[in-house]
């Protein structure tokens, strides 16, 4: 839609407009207008309830009126980033299943019985209604004015037996026309509420789409085919829900069409379906469009007599004859013959049922896999709203999308320098997303699960409202090239360090290179401080200066390898979401195995070789690898080289840089402190903040504290902090008990109130290191162990031990999210949170409810991720810990009880999962007397087990005795009692 030019004389009927929603007012002109504080004060006020204005074009505004252009803006920004063009797939489902109740024209959208899904339903409203009471058409169109969406909803399959002696009907429909392939009623009704409904959307400048379920899936399907051919609206979209399929009925629309020169590919319709497990209605014919979940489905074909129309059906018999004929009675005994004499094909369908049992995979049959696949043509697969394959043409919303993604360091030479906001909003929207290139195929990867959809909605929105910027971007003068693939780019991805006073330790740089003269991995071992890691993040730098790919890895834990290599697949434009450990790594070894340049792997602070053994050693080939461990034992067959503590020469070295001292105090001082790395630091630390202490007197100091709990230099440090910073010894006091190597921002919230200057002010002491990207910390672990060590202040209760397990334990526990078992970005971050509660639980000795909480909480995380072993090994943990806080019956305890026999069950350990579980009945039944919802969980998970072990008699009085006391506890329909009736059918 152009920009709208905006004279004075018409000004307020404009803002009128806006403050009415018009979605005709999209992007406005106001240059020629020179506007007064007062006319701004009226349009930001008309914008308050308006999603529809993007973009304003100014003319001449005052210095003092920035303030209000500046809110007025961001009200924009906000409106294109929110607008849609469709409702979420869930709102299609809605009114899907709204259609199926008769309603009312002009009434806002109600459930009677659900209040949760008339509340998502609040903002849409009943616009018409078309009912053929004839044939049972019933279609509804629907609207939300907020953001201009209409959907025309086609109802599905109402059985009525009445209509069995009628002469057309939903059954008849569903006969005719989807099993037979015939041409029906309903197929006009449609047609005509179609045709409507995207005149309306036209006058009204809405935006239509389409939707229904089962018969009214097919109708759907069907009328988008109508918009494209017949209607000249090419905009529109369908979300159906267990379609019969569309694609025979538009390959015989295709034969009838007239005057058509461009022609129709079904495949370029935008129809995503949903379809549950096959069943006789989304099986009757091939699909069209793209099918949530779905690679391939069963069909039934239908090889009946041909259609015979209605005036050849006349010719012959009496009238009576005629009108059974045409009854629907009639077209169901036609079914039931064809079906007896084999005239529907029904094999795909039933091979379907070797395969699975009740909707999941059979165990005892996994060798008919290839039969389910290539027989009962059943493939599928999880949905994936996160990936897309990008569309071919030149001039679509895909080679935008390509086009921002490969000269992201270009949209800031987009040439109309006038309009920032537009760029500003254009590099918003391409940090949400990449390109990856697999083979001959490129495809848009959303960032953080984002679907792709949502991110081509915000584009298009600006190609609205901004209506040159399409040709802009296209003119972007850098080419599309598609990354090859012997080629690819990474950085470091290191932790800030502060290298300004480096020493080089020259005769370990050497090692490092006679090393990987001789092989391609080396380890450098030696205790804590002595500046491994530093040491190998400089030679990292030194060879990313000369061209070599260089990626550190934090390689403390399984845990941070594997999360390290997920980011690595990130930057490297892989799609690994979902994907388990071993192919994430595969996908990244494949991609680093076509790269020509040398890289270079460093795995830092490795403890144990044997769980980062299998990333190291599949590494492809020109891939040096350098190892940091306090292991001394961690050798193998590699190259190893000690790292001691400083030489006095490279201790004075040190000092000579970073302090103005004479030689002679130089010297002293080597000669009285501790000439590991990091303690030579913390004592040039102090000495730094304190310019009036002279050496002799720091000495002195140092020699006094030499037999406390900690070294000296770390108490003249904490002692300065407390005195000076107290924010910041509670700050510290709170990273010690987080694992050290990556601290969360947003764990740290609330704890003090300045929270970046205190971080900062740490930083300057050398006590933490900001890592790269800005989000988190890194805290040393000397420095962790020493936090934690220190007694040398009378620390406040709320500094306590278990004041502070309580804090971060409440923390944590708040932001591990939930978990199923679908792997997605929420598995990745459960992942890293638990090191957090893993080292909290260590650090924090003793009992103590919240630490309880966390052990409880890993099982479940592990549990989730499948990992069982793990799973039981925190539970049991939890279950010691709360036996001890809770002498007796208590709740926790039996919930700990009846986590401990769920994972026996997955285990397969049988026996162990039906002891534990009857423990947990025992004391639930002495805790709760009578009903109870956990009681009835108890019964379910022991006739589950039962279940496992083939005592179908045990299971089914179990699931019967569950299934009783929900019924008493659950008035009307409930999710709990669906379960156990599922169940009890099993």
């Amino acid at each position: 839609m152009p920009i709208i030019v905006i004279d004075e004389a018409h000004f307020n009927e404009i803002v009128h407009s806006i403050e009415k929603n018009d979605p005709q007012y999209l992007s406005l002109d106001l240059s020629n207008l020179n506007l007064t504080d007062t006319q701004l004060k009226i349009l930001e006020k008309a914008l308050k309830d308006n999603k529809a204005l993007g973009h304003i074009k100014w003319g001449t505004i005052s210095a003092n009126s920035n303030s209000i252009i500046h809110i007025i803006e961001s009200k924009l920004e906000s409106n294109n980033k929110i607008y849609s063009y469709y409702p979420t797939d869930y709102i299609y489902a809605l009114l899907s299943n709204h259609a199926y109740y008769d309603q009312v024209e002009e009434r806002r959208v109600e459930f009677k019985d659900n209040a949760t899904w008339t509340e998502h339903l609040k903002d849409w409203k009943i616009v018409k209604i078309h009912e053929d009471t004839k044939s049972g058409y019933y279609g509804i169109l629907y609207k939300n004015p907020t953001m201009h969406q209409i959907v025309l909803t086609h109802r599905g399959t109402n059985v009525d037996w009445r209509d069995l002696l009628q002469t057309d009907s939903d059954i008849h429909n569903d006969i005719e026309g989807i099993l037979k392939g015939n041409i029906v009623s309903q197929q006009a009704q449609a047609y005509e509420a179609t045709k409507e409904a995207v005149e309306w959307a036209n006058e009204k400048h809405y935006h239509l789409s389409i939707t229904g379920h089962s018969l009214g899936a097919w109708l759907a399907e069907l009328s988008v085919y109508f918009c494209w051919t017949d209607f000249a609206y090419r905009e529109i979209k369908a979300v159906t829900f267990d379609s019969p399929g569309s694609e025979p009925m538009m390959e015989k629309f295709k034969s009838s069409i007239k005057n058509n020169e461009a022609g129709i590919d079904i495949r370029d319709l935008d129809i995503t379906s949903y379809l549950s497990f096959p069943n006789p209605i989304n099986s009757c014919n091939k699909h069209v469009g793209k099918y949530e979940e779905v690679l391939d489905w069963p069909v039934m074909s239908y090889h009946g007599s041909s259609y015979v129309s209605m005036e050849e059906e006349k010719v012959d018999g009496s009238p009576l004859c005629n009108w059974i004929k045409s009854t629907t009675l009639s077209s169901i005994v036609s079914v039931i013959g064809d079906l007896i004499n084999g005239n529907v094909d029904q094999s795909q369908y039933w091979k379907v049922f070797e395969y699975y049992k009740d909707g999941k995979i059979d165990d005892a049959k996994q060798q008919k896999e290839f039969e389910q696949l290539y027989e009962a043509h059943y493939k599928v697969k999880a949905v994936n709203e996160s990936r897309e394959l990008l569309g071919k043409s030149p001039v679509s919303l895909d080679s935008c999308l390509e086009k921002l993604a490969r000269n992201k360091s270009n949209i800031f030479l987009l040439t109309n320098t006038q309009e920032e906001s537009y760029k500003h909003q254009l590099q918003s929207i391409e940090k949400r997303y990449n390109i990856e290139q697999e083979d001959d195929k490129t495809y848009l990867i959303g960032i953080g699960d984002i679907a792709i959809s949502d991110i081509k909605q915000q584009l298009q929105r600006l190609l609205d409202v901004y209506p040159e910027l399409k040709k802009q971007i296209c003119d972007i003068n850098a080419p599309i090239s598609k990354q090859g693939n012997n080629s690819c780019s990474f950085t470091m991805h290191l932790t800030a360090l502060n290298n300004s006073h480096f020493v080089k330790r020259l005769d370990i740089e050497e090692k490092i290179k006679a090393g990987f003269n001789t092989g391609e991995i080396v380890i450098m071992s030696g205790f804590g401080g002595t500046g491994k890691s530093t040491i190998a993040a400089m030679y990292g730098e030194d060879a990313e200066k000369n061209g070599t790919l260089v990626r550190w890895f934090e390689a403390a834990s399984k845990t941070k390898l594997e999360a390290g290599y997920r980011e690595l697949a990130t930057d490297l434009n892989l799609y690994i979401a979902g994907m388990d450990a071993k192919l994430m790594m595969s996908r990244v070894n494949n991609k680093l195995s076509k790269c020509t340049q040398d890289k270079m792997f460093i795995f830092n602070n490795i403890e144990q070789y044997e769980y980062a053994q299998e990333y190291i050693e599949r590494l492809p080939n020109r891939t040096k690898i350098l190892l940091t461990t306090r292991n001394s034992n961690l050798h193998y067959k590699y190259e190893s080289i000690i790292v001691e503590p400083f030489s006095k020469i490279e201790a004075r070295d040190y000092v000579n840089r970073t302090l103005n001292i004479t030689s002679d105090d130089n010297a002293l001082l080597v000669e009285a402190v501790n000439l590991l790395p990091f303690r030579l630091n913390q004592s040039v630390a102090y000495l730094k903040k304190h310019p009036t202490c002279n050496i002799t007197q720091f000495i002195k100091l140092y020699n006094d504290k030499k037999d406390t709990d900690i070294y000296p230099e770390a108490d003249f440090l904490f002692k300065d902090l407390i005195n000076a910073d107290p924010d910041a010894w509670v700050l510290l006091r709170h990273l010690a008990f987080l694992d050290p190597d990556y601290i969360p921002l947003s764990l740290l919230d609330e704890l003090v109130q300045a929270l970046n200057l205190t971080i900062e002010y740490l930083r300057n002491q050398s006590l933490i290191e900001v890592v790269s990207n800005g989000d988190g910390l890194k805290l040393h672990r000397l420095v962790q162990i020493e936090v934690i060590q220190y007694k040398g202040v009378n620390l406040d209760i709320s500094l306590s031990n278990n004041s502070i397990v309580t804090t971060l334990s409440e923390k944590l526990n708040n932001l591990l999210p939930p978990l199923d078992g679908n792997p997605d970005s929420a598995w990745d971050q459960s992942k890293l949170l638990i090191e957090h509660v893993t080292t909290l639980c260590k650090l924090h000795s003793g009992s103590h409810p919240d630490v309880a909480a966390s052990l409880n909480n890993i099982g479940v995380v592990y549990d989730s991720l499948g990992d069982y072993s793990q799973a039981l090994k925190y539970y049991e943990e939890s279950l010691k810990m709360k036996q001890e806080l809770y002498p007796g019956n208590h709740p926790s305890l039996a919930d700990s009880l009846n986590n401990i026999g769920t994972v026996y069950n997955s285990l397969g350990d049988y026996s162990q999962a039906l002891k534990y579980h009857e423990e947990s009945l025992k004391m639930k039944q002495e805790l709760y007397p009578g009903n109870h919802p956990s009681l009835a969980d108890s019964l379910n998970n022991i006739g589950a087990v039962y279940d496992s072990l083939g005592d179908y008699n045990q299971a089914l009085k179990y699931h019967e005795e569950s299934l009783k006391m929900k019924q008493e506890l659950y008035l009307g329909n409930h999710p709990s009692l669906a379960d156990s009736l599922n169940n009890i059918g099993v």
